[in-house]
């Protein structure tokens, strides 16, 4: 027996459905009053009825889903036209085919000079425009045609004044009443920029100088009409795109080529004097060259405009004598006749004595007197004139304002033709600033020019001077030796200006810590010494404490917040030195002390820190000579995946066994000595090198290809040439990817100035380098600028590792990092990693890569080759 077929949802119409729910209900109700009873044929029809239901009302409600995610969308697009047309770079209306305006973006409020939309909305558009611009804005959208004229301008009427505008009418696609977008370009500064370049090029033709410019190839790219006169040429075609050597003679072309060439190189204006052979005779010309600078500040071009001089090259001939009167330049000049009475003086003489030359027309010099010099004086004076023609020495003269000021003068006589006196000519300058000059030249030698504290000659002869006082009547005093900390790189990151301006105020600062009778001077860049004057050293402690505090105390500077402490090291007299080396040295030697036990405090000499000293020196020599020895090895300590045990790469780490005393010295020891002089960079490029070398011979061995990690210290990173240093060791191992070069910063370093290290970050990221922040959590790392970093890896300082499993606050500070990291799409290392149950929490925890005795300790290339071995041969 063939079972009914119903039509599914598909093929059946609301009609259908409604007659099938009918039916199935009326069988329902037959057999229900029958019997209670369905026969089986009937039962499975029923069952087919009503799963054919059930799947209609499924289906039906997928319908409705759809529905509304297409409302959704709808009204996403309406949003997202809307954000659009909102942000259009040009004026934007929206008109119906009456004209009139439906909706308005900013620009074109600003364009119609409206404030309000709704003064423009419903609105319409021919209000604002000319009847002739008006007229094609109608014919356009009456006939109902996609409309895109660029080129097309218009006139709009906004306030008092018209503007031009440039024009697109596009229909938009709809049924119904059709819509158009009016698309508006101001042109009005485009044309006042025509207007104004035709203005200028009606000057430049109608100057009566030759006006010209080349270009890089040589070649004429402007000429005006004095040009081509002088070239003779009839028009402008037959000069542009010539060379010189085609438009002058040989010489004159190589002499406006090289100085052609200096402009372009030096990019500055310069002016000269040039002679130019005319049929047979000289002319003369001052010639001004000058750069012409593209938008993006390239010199494309030099220009230039020469002035003939010919006849004023003549005139000056005639006034030969003249000129070598006033040819003493900023010297004041005065002229008086046989009876000593003013004829004429220089611009120099009123610029000096703020006397007009009709002031002392016709008047003695006398009025110039100071009042200073006696009778004898002048006597003396006019003797030497009338007996031997002249006179010259020092002398006191006052100005105009009553001023009394040193003249250097010389007074001379002019003969006439019967050698008889005729003039009398007197020549003086201001000599105030030579007197100043030489009080200044006292002020340089015992002060610093920059803070006008005392300089170390200064402060040695002070300090000499108050050791003479000692030692005859008993007494002390004190040397504090003071240090800004980390003022080097405040002053390579943000410069010697916001670094001199520091140092003013740290000047001041202290100032007002010390008496009259004591004595702050500077002594070397950062360095400053303070003599405290019967102070003993107690009193030093207390005074050193105040100086510490005050400078501790943020520095704004430009607008910057500057922050920087201080060390200080105190030596006092008798008991830490007899003379001003030993103090010197002693509280220069506590300084350093104070440093070593973390800066930002004070620190009284004592006798064993000379030998810490000695110790620094003698360090810093041994590493020296090791380096040169090639007795410094790098030791790499694997990382290692801690899902897949995969080795990810080494950390490489600087080993120093030291041959004369048999041990091995700490990194902790040697590695802050070389960061106190450029030997850290010395150090970073044999370990960089080393490793980049290893990487190279593991791989050619089949070992593997892995990366490595080079620590890299603040000093090398500020430094010019860090870029150029790193690339050049990636490019003596072609065969490796530059992804392989791992390098690590502190946190310190990534968060000072972040402008400049997110630069630095950016090229090292260019070059393929990665890089990681270590010992993360222990400074203060902004996250705001580390999502801006191109960081790879944050790594987890071992001091939270060592107490995680017991220390609730060090698995929260590891739970914190690494879900900050996975945040920022940074991988983990965790360093330090020396058990079992460290390596499961942190594997538990999320964290990517393990690095620790846990895994593997740091071997020399021979061990590290072997273990990789003997690891290959286990996994297999």
């Amino acid at each position: 027996m063939s079972q009914k077929k119903y039509p599914t949802k598909s093929a059946m119409s609301q009609v259908a459905f409604s007659e099938l729910r009918d039916k199935a209900l009326q069988a329902l109700d037959k057999n229900q009053r029958a019997n209670g009873n369905f026969p089986e044929r009937q039962q499975l029809e029923i069952e087919s009825l009503f799963e054919e239901l059930r799947i209609y009302q499924a289906e039906l409600e997928i319908q409705n889903q759809t529905l509304q995610l297409s409302q959704m969308e709808l009204e996403q697009s309406q949003s997202l036209y809307q954000s659009l047309f909102e942000s259009l770079p040009v004026a934007a209306l929206v008109i119906d085919s009456m004209g009139v305006i439906s909706e308005v973006n900013e620009q074109g409020s600003e364009l119609l000079e409206v404030s309000k939309r709704r003064h423009i909305i419903d609105h319409s558009i021919y209000r604002y425009f000319t009847q002739e611009s008006a007229s094609w804005i109608a014919n356009q959208i009456t006939h109902h045609k996609p409309v895109s004229l660029v080129q097309q301008q218009l006139e709009i009427y906004t306030g008092e004044k018209g503007k031009v505008v440039c024009a697109n009418l596009i229909q938009l696609p709809q049924e119904g009443n059709p819509r158009f977008i009016l698309l508006l370009v101001d042109l009005s500064v485009e044309l006042a920029q025509k207007e104004q370049w035709l203005l200028l090029e009606s000057i430049i033709d109608n100057s009566s100088s030759v006006i010209y410019a080349f270009d890089r190839q040589g070649k004429c790219i402007l000429a005006n009409k004095q040009a081509l006169n002088f070239l003779d040429l009839e028009n402008t075609s037959q000069a542009l795109g010539k060379t010189r050597a085609e438009l002058m003679a040989q010489k004159d072309a190589e002499s406006h080529y090289e100085n052609d060439g200096i402009v372009f190189s030096s990019k500055k204006p310069i002016t000269y004097e040039e002679t130019i052979d005319v049929d047979g005779a000289k002319q003369y010309y001052i010639s001004n060259k000058f750069p012409l600078k593209s938008i993006s500040g390239e010199v494309y071009a030099v220009a230039g405009i020469a002035t003939n001089i010919t006849k004023e090259r003549i005139s000056e001939s005639r006034l030969k004598i003249a000129m070598q009167v006033f040819s003493q330049g900023q010297e004041g000049i005065v002229i008086a006749d046989n009876n000593k009475l003013i004829m004429s003086t220089n611009k120099a003489f009123e610029t000096i004595t703020a006397y007009s030359e009709a002031e002392v027309i016709g008047k003695n010099p006398k009025l110039l007197a100071s009042g200073k010099h006696d009778k004898t004086f002048y006597k003396k004076m006019w003797d030497s004139v009338l007996t031997k023609g002249v006179w010259t020495g020092e002398i006191w003269n006052r100005k105009k304002d009553g001023e009394i000021y040193p003249q250097n003068l010389t007074i001379s006589i002019i003969y006439d033709e019967q050698n008889k006196v005729s003039n009398y000519i007197g020549v003086f300058s201001d000599i105030s600033a030579k007197k100043s000059a030489e009080e200044e030249i006292q002020q340089l030698a015992f002060y610093d020019a920059l803070t006008g504290t005392a300089n170390r000659f200064l402060l040695r002869e002070i300090v000499n001077q108050k050791l003479r006082e000692a030692q005859r009547a008993g007494g002390e005093f004190s040397i504090l030796f003071l240090d800004l900390d980390h003022f080097k790189e405040i002053n390579d990151v943000f410069g010697h200006d916001l670094g001199d301006e520091i140092l003013k105020e740290v000047t001041q600062r202290i100032k007002k810590l010390i008496r009259v009778q004591d004595t702050l001077s500077r002594i070397g860049g950062d360095e400053f010494v303070l003599m405290l004057d019967t102070v003993s050293c107690e009193q030093a402690s207390i005074i050193a404490q105040k100086i510490v505090s005050t400078l501790i105390d943020p520095f704004f500077i430009n607008k910057k917040q500057m922050n920087l402490s201080a060390s200080v090291g105190i030596a006092s007299y008798p008991v830490h030195g007899q003379d001003f080396e030993s103090l010197l040295k002693n509280a220069d030697v506590a300084m350093y002390q104070a440093k070593s036990q973390g800066r930002n405090n004070y620190t009284i000499f004592e006798d064993w820190m000379l030998d810490a000293s000695r110790n620094y020196v003698s360090i810093d020599v041994s590493l020296r000579n090791a380096i040169k020895a090639n007795q410094l090895k790098v030791v790499f300590q694997p990382q290692v995946c801690f899902k897949t045990q995969e080795i990810i790469g080494f950390e490489a780490l600087c080993r120093w066994f030291d041959e004369s005393t048999g041990e091995y010295i700490s990194p902790a020891t040697f590695i802050p000595v070389a960061e106190r002089s450029d030997l850290i960079i010395e150090l970073s490029d044999y370990v960089i090198d080393k490793s980049l070398s290893v990487l190279a011979v593991l791989a050619s061995q089949g070992l593997g290809k892995y990366r490595v990690s080079v620590n890299i210290s603040s000093r090398e990173f500020i430094h010019a040439d860090f870029i150029e240093r790193i690339s050049n060791h990636l490019k003596n191992y072609p065969e490796l990817d530059n992804r392989c070069l791992e390098l690590e910063l502190t946190e310190r370093v990534a968060m000072n100035e972040p402008k400049k290290v997110k630069h630095v970050f950016d090229q090292l990221k260019t070059l393929g380098v990665e890089i990681s922040l270590d010992d993360f959590g222990t400074g203060y790392s902004s996250l705001n600028i580390l999502k801006t970093l191109q960081l790879k890896t944050l790594k987890i300082d071992m001091s939270f590792v060592k107490d995680v499993i017991t220390s609730k606050q060090d698995a929260g500070v590891c739970h914190a990092i690494i879900a900050m990291a996975k945040a920022l799409d940074l991988d983990t290392i965790v360093e330090g990693v020396e058990t079992q149950e460290q390596a499961e929490f942190f594997t538990e925890s999320g964290a990517d890569i393990a690095q620790g005795y846990w895994f593997a300790r740091p071997m020399d290339q021979n061990d590290l080759e072997a273990w990789l071995k003997h690891r290959s041969k286990d996994l297999i």
